[in-house]
């Protein structure tokens, strides 16, 4: 009876033990995302007059449908984007998707409605007009019984902005839009009704599924009916919102100017807290000679080396260009590369980088310049793109053949403020980028850091996916984890020698791996503990039992 206490009481504390130890040591990794692959996907979008609403570089109406490309961006590799008086039957030809956006005022697109009429993949169509398109088949299962300016409260029957209790239906208030229209679901089977649009007096669909078809009411305004705008373009692509959202950390605005020390105690904390981060440079051509850029290299290095992934920024004094120059200049004669044109420059930056030893896996900037012709061939070089802020202004009617194809990162699609006030994050499958100024910011990034790791977040990390960045003769790859520069291993902790190849850099543990192989250390060590427990009770049991035959 005293043996088997005794092998009770061991056990306890050998179990006690292993659930104190292990936690201890895992709590210095982080949730980390899965490798985030480029999208297979292809989306058109046809928009009409009614975006042209405040005309402008900030019309309220182009921020819409800008907002709404980025939003298919980061779930489509290729987003065409023309205007409905542009329509070519070609252009959803082998699509996946097409969204039909601001016609509620235009007159019908015999083109359109035809080629929709045959399209096998899915299509959505955001505001009115729809019903000018009935004889094409786009309207099995609802009707518009009008419109209405007085639409102001939205029920979405999804938890979109994590205030909803037992995920009931949430009610918001979205201020009135103008030309709403008031869908009415028939009774047939296959159509489906996603919330409702209130003026104070009557209910409507505020989107209607019928078949391959969706029918969203409108875009409204404010974050709330944004959040449910942004939920329903997910479920008409067809995509899962996943339990945990992914999230990329990024210093912004790396240049040889910060201050060096701020900026390494904050890849520092980022490394020993097991959170990948990406690191944005600013573009260098001149100069790179000096004892002041090599210090700035160095220091990239090593921060590179803590598990920093670098990407290309933006070229400084970058302005969004004049759309009727650029209209213009579509039709001069003249090939020739200017020697400060953004290829050239991009060509120099990425040089003077490789050849310091840093490898740059992107290039971030605002997404005016996915449209801007002068960055096409620059843009080409990459199949990744960082967004870097809000979009400047500045957009063109973008065909397959002129579209740059790869993953788009966006900027953050949730607000950091809101984890404050709930703890949570909204649900989204899209991985989006968190950003601080590395020299300033650094107790906004241990917070923010601290509240996505509380929320549930995953941390991305920008070399856990495939990518390439190809110009001239030179090629960086990145494959599970492993950057190659044409063909060979990057090595990351010091310059590469003039004139070699960078050797490979072997023998050390990734920091992953290093707290798997403590977590490991201590579970062996434990399970030795448990073992000479046992050995050490058998052994006293044994003479106890013995004692007493003895007497």
């Amino acid at each position: 009876m005293t043996f088997n206490r005794l092998m009770i009481v061991f056990l306890k504390i050998s179990l006690v033990s292993m659930l104190i130890l292990i936690p201890v040591f895992a709590a210095e990794g982080t949730v980390r995302a899965a490798g985030i692959p480029i999208p297979d996907k292809s989306a058109v979008v046809v928009y009409g007059g009614d975006n042209n609403e405040d005309a402008g570089r900030n019309g309220s109406g182009r921020q819409r449908i800008m907002s709404l490309y980025g939003l298919l961006r980061a779930y489509c590799s290729e987003v065409t984007l023309v205007s409905l008086n542009d329509y070519e039957d070609r252009l959803i030809q082998g699509k996946d998707y097409v969204i039909v956006v601001g016609v509620t005022q235009e007159p019908v697109n015999v083109i359109l409605g035809t080629s929709l009429s045959s399209f096998d993949g899915e299509i959505g169509w955001v505001g009115g007009g729809i019903e000018k398109y009935a004889e094409y088949g786009l309207m099995d299962g609802f009707k518009v019984a009008g419109y209405s300016n007085q639409f102001a409260e939205l029920t979405y029957p999804f938890d979109v902005s994590q205030t909803s209790i037992d995920g009931k239906a949430e009610t918001m208030l979205i201020g009135q839009t103008a030309q709403v229209p008031k869908l009415v679901a028939l009774a047939e089977d296959g159509v489906e009704v996603v919330g409702t649009l209130s003026d104070g007096k009557e209910r409507f669909p505020y989107a209607i599924r019928s078949g391959r078809l969706w029918n969203i009411a409108t875009y409204g305004s404010g974050d709330a009916n944004g959040a449910a705008f942004k939920d329903t373009i997910r479920r008409l692509l067809g995509t899962e919102s996943p339990k945990w959202p992914s999230v990329y950390i990024k210093l912004d605005d790396i240049s040889p100017f910060v201050d060096y020390d701020k900026l390494e105690q904050a890849a520092q904390w980022l490394s020993e807290q097991g959170v990948p981060f990406i690191l944005e440079l600013r573009p260098v051509f001149v100069n790179t000679e000096y004892k002041e850029m090599e210090r700035y290299f160095e220091v990239v290095r090593r921060i590179q080396h803590l598990g920093g992934t670098a990407v290309l920024g933006n070229l400084q004094g970058w302005k969004p260009p004049d759309e009727w120059g650029t209209y213009i200049e579509s039709y001069s004669d003249s090939n020739v590369t200017s020697p400060e044109s953004p290829e050239t420059l991009i060509d120099l930056a990425l040089e003077a980088y490789m050849d310091a030893g840093i490898y740059p896996l992107a290039l971030s900037g605002p997404p005016d310049l996915l449209f801007d012709p002068e960055f096409a061939n620059a843009l080409s070089y990459f199949t990744t793109f960082v967004q870097n802020g809000s979009w400047q202004g500045y957009a063109r009617d973008l065909f397959p053949e002129e579209t740059w194809t790869g993953r788009f990162i966006a900027d953050q699609l949730f607000s950091v403020g809101s984890l404050g006030r709930t703890g949570q994050l909204p649900g989204t499958d899209i991985a989006s980028v968190v950003k601080f100024t590395g020299e300033n910011d650094w107790e906004g990034l241990q917070m923010t850091v601290e509240k996505l790791k509380q929320s549930g977040a995953s941390f991305a990390n920008l070399r856990d996916s495939e990518g390439e960045v190809a110009f001239g003769d030179k090629r960086i790859t990145v494959s599970d984890g492993m950057i190659t520069v044409n063909g060979q291993r990057a090595a990351y902790e010091e310059k590469p020698p003039d004139d070699q190849t960078p050797p490979p850099a072997g023998g050390e543990l990734s920091d992953v791996n290093k707290r798997i192989s403590q977590v490991l250390f201590i579970v062996f060590i434990v399970a030795g503990i448990v073992i000479l427990f046992f050995v050490l009770a058998f052994v006293a049991g044994k003479r106890i039992d013995r004692n007493k035959h003895l007497r």
